[in-house]
């Protein structure tokens, strides 16, 4: 754990946000864990991962996915809340997340949690979203993203 530590506050170095700039926020879900990236023009200006918990590991694969965005937006609110940013992930259901008919509750909720954001999902494919699907793989005992979590800020 503490080398992938080191190489993910390593180069590319962790980077001071500009404002003035969009915001890009990463997200993957695994099996095991989520993770999210939080970056400007493909530069990291911090990182997050959990593990799920014993509830969690039996959501459906688009509720853990979006549970990511939802952990992710919580986490990251300083930066993101009352800016437009975009939200990438490999999920391709999650672009369509307005239009889904009759989402179950964990949805519902969570969209409208949503609400107060603006911004738009976009696909990327997953090999286009290497480090925050590593995050999602790793298996944390203490967990920091949305409960706990580990994170990587530039200091």
């Amino acid at each position: 754990f503490k080398k992938f530590k080191v190489l993910i506050t390593s180069d590319p170095i962790l980077i001071y946000p500009n404002f003035e700039k969009p915001l890009s926020l990463l997200t993957d879900a695994s099996n095991i864990a989520i993770g999210a990236v939080l970056s400007q023009e493909h530069k990291p200006i911090c990182y997050a991962s959990r593990t799920l918990n014993e509830h969690e590991l039996n959501y459906s694969t688009i509720e853990k996915e979006l549970l990511t965005i939802v952990c992710a937006t919580k986490y990251f609110r300083s930066y993101l809340f009352g800016r437009k940013f975009q939200i990438l992930s490999d999920h391709k259901s999650l672009v369509w997340l307005s239009n889904i008919k009759e989402p179950n509750m964990n949805l519902q909720r969570w969209k409208i949690k949503l609400n107060e954001y603006d911004y738009q999902i976009k696909y990327l494919p997953g090999k286009e979203n290497n480090v925050a699907d590593a995050l999602s793989r790793v298996k944390i005992e203490e967990n920091l993203l949305g409960e706990d979590a580990i994170s990587t800020r530039a200091t």
